[in-house]
């Protein structure tokens, strides 16, 4: 059988994602229960095709995206499911253990979710099916952003680990496994405790909300759109750096 994948929810994210897997050679099949599905997977597919042809590819070297008349057709043939669904902790548990149901014995489940852990949706799945349960959080627009952070719960399995990311790699991603669940992952708790400081400073007159903006754009964002945190700390001076923030700027990162 050929590697498929099944994507479940048909917003922002869903729709970029199903875009990135046919775009990458996967069939997909998408559903969401929207009224106008038939309409986002014909545009979806026109998309595909046109970048496609863009770039010179094969129409062979493209999957196809189709319409799934419910979950459990969207599934039924999928190696690989990535759900980007609403973000509702009571409902995610629900919908996983009807995908597993109906889902291949060996397929992995990712959810897109930013904020729900792996383990609170696999925590009533039988052990077998919890072990292939994992996020797959993606910056938007996935099919643009190359991270994905790829967050085992504490019962998935090694395997399912590394079949995620092999995978996200096939589709040209940036894949990053943590080594354990923590709130807001990894992205969002950088990017969050940015946002803290900018807000504060802008709150207490420091500088005007565009003039930071100007900041981040042209000193950091430049930086770190080459380089990482730890290279960049690396290239300032590497161990010789570090003991600076233990010392006058040490209130700085705390």
């Amino acid at each position: 059988m050929s590697f498929c994948v099944a994507v479940i929810g048909a917003g922002t994210i869903g729709r970029s994602f199903a875009w990135l897997f046919a775009r990458s050679g996967y069939p997909v099949q998408v559903f969401d229960p929207r009224p106008d599905l038939a309409e986002v997977v014909t545009e979806l597919q026109a998309e595909v095709s046109a970048d496609a042809a863009a770039h010179d590819m094969l129409a062979s070297e493209l999957g196809t995206i189709s319409l799934a008349e419910s979950v459990e057709t969207a599934v039924a043939g999928a190696s690989f499911v990535q759900e980007s669904g609403p973000e509702d902790p009571q409902a995610k548990p629900k919908l996983f253990a009807q995908i597993a149901a109906a889902a291949p014995k060996d397929a992995i489940f990712a959810t897109s979710s930013s904020t729900i852990p792996a383990s609170l949706i696999a925590r009533h799945l039988p052990p077998e099916v919890a072990a292939r349960v994992i996020v797959g959080h993606p910056f938007n627009p996935p099919h643009l952003m190359p991270l994905v952070e790829v967050v085992p719960a504490p019962a998935t399995s090694s395997d399912t680990v590394e079949r995620a990311l092999e995978f996200y790699r096939s589709c040209g991603r940036e894949p990053v496994a943590l080594n354990r669940e923590v709130r807001g992952f990894v992205g969002n708790r950088l990017q969050n405790a940015l946002m803290k400081e900018a807000i504060s400073l802008v709150e207490n007159g420091v500088i005007s909300a565009p003039d930071l903006d100007s900041v981040m754009k042209n000193s950091l964002g430049l930086r770190w759109s080459a380089v990482g945190q730890f290279e960049a700390m690396h290239l300032g001076g590497g161990r010789q750096r570090h003991p600076r923030f233990h010392g006058p700027h040490r209130d700085l990162v705390r």
